[in-house]
């Protein structure tokens, strides 16, 4: 999402939002060394990171439609929620299938702790990133439905084809402490990559 503005003001922002994501991204690897959480509790939490990031998109292109009273935005809209919603319950369904059989004959069944309070860190989190872009945007004024609806595609399909591929290996190797910690910082590497790379390329264009 491009806008005009100050340097300065844009790059304390982009800061903000880069240092917003570190921290969120060091939960589940705290999740892994202080509660020792599972490979099924990590990717429990990407995916309702996933879920988390549609909702913020929905809000997005919902008030993005009133402010540039854009009446293709009420088909635009639900055509968005059935799409992502369908392209995360198929990611949902990875995660129970390979996983699911482990948090049931786990320790702690499905509710981990600290579960609870990562998914109130991604929560919070998203809906920061919602007002912070529709500050900068004043209000989404003459941004493209169309353009808010296909935004959030590349990032997350980027991040959780490597997510599953991680935990396919995961999986073959027993799901050792180590490797679930390994997955979390590769996450947390290949995020932190789009967020530089994607203002670049915005800028350049």
């Amino acid at each position: 999402m491009t806008v005009q503005t100050s340097d300065g003001v844009g790059g304390a922002r982009d800061g903000v939002r880069l240092a917003g994501s570190i921290l969120v991204n060091l939960v589940p690897l705290a999740g892994v060394i202080l509660f020792g959480w599972s490979a099924f509790a990590v990717l429990l939490i990407y995916w309702m990171e996933n879920v988390a990031i549609g909702v913020a998109q929905a809000v997005r292109i919902a008030v993005s439609g009133v402010r540039n009273k854009t009446p293709e935005t009420l088909v635009l809209l639900p055509f968005f929620c059935v799409h992502y919603g369908m392209f995360t319950a198929v990611h949902g369904a990875f995660v129970v299938g390979m996983f699911g059989s482990e948090a049931l004959n786990g320790t702690h069944g499905v509710v981990t702790p600290g579960l609870l309070a990562a998914v109130a860190v991604i929560a919070i989190w998203q809906a920061a990133l919602v007002l912070v872009d529709a500050q900068r945007t004043n209000g989404f004024a003459g941004i493209e439905t169309k353009t808010l609806m296909f935004e959030p595609y590349g990032r997350v399909i980027a991040l959780h084809v490597t997510i599953i591929l991680g935990a396919m290996l995961i999986a073959m190797l027993g799901a050792p402490a180590w490797a679930i910690a390994v997955l979390t910082v590769m996450k947390l590497l290949i995020e932190l990559g789009l967020l530089i790379v994607q203002p670049r390329r915005a800028a350049r264009a």
